[in-house]
């Protein structure tokens, strides 16, 4: 029965916040939860075979939002259709703050990117996914706001322009890069 209401307490709280930056865990003892290593939505027993969420009763695929207990504490939630990850995937902290936001596509990541400092308030970096690897500009922040970087990625590799700035927001280093190799310099 405890199982119950906290699988229930986690579904009431996620579907309340599922936008918001601001998740409020109140009592949710995040640890307590480590043995379950799938938690879903409903009563079902959750299990991972060939990277797909099976139910573990019926071997069937599992279709609905699935929390996995994440490494240093948190956890990650993400919508599964048959199986497989599709749509917004969130990873929270223990404070309840959502810490990684993108999207995923048949279980990889495709589509925007958002990483978050543990307050959940500001940006560290953010970009776009095409098929699991980094595609398209980044931008990455230091912790005042500041622009850090910003760099051009295709196939997960560097490609194209790569700008450097130091704290105070200046530019300190124009590169160019080729299929992820640096051709050209320029430190200001």
């Amino acid at each position: 029965m405890k199982n119950r209401f906290f699988i229930f307490s986690l579904w009431l709280v996620a579907n309340v916040a599922l936008y918001s930056n601001d998740l409020d865990l109140g009592d949710i003892d995040l640890a307590a939860a480590e043995h379950v290593g799938v938690l879903p939505v409903t009563n079902d027993v959750l299990s991972k075979e060939n990277d797909i969420v099976v139910n573990a009763k019926t071997g069937e695929p599992y279709t609905g939002v699935v929390y996995r207990v994440g490494a240093g504490g948190g956890f990650i939630r993400e919508k599964v259709i048959n199986g497989i990850g599709f749509g917004i995937i969130e990873r929270i902290n223990q404070s309840g703050k959502v810490t990684m936001r993108a999207f995923q596509e048949n279980g990889t990541l495709t589509g925007y990117y958002r990483l978050y400092d543990e307050s959940g308030q500001n940006l560290v970096e953010e970009g776009y996914y095409a098929d699991g690897a980094k595609n398209g500009l980044w931008v990455f922040w230091y912790p005042n706001g500041n622009r850090k970087a910003v760099i051009e990625y295709s196939k997960g590799k560097k490609d194209g322009i790569s700008l450097r700035y130091n704290p105070a927001g200046l530019l300190e280093e124009k590169s160019i890069f080729e299929d992820g190799l640096e051709v050209n310099s320029d430190d200001k």
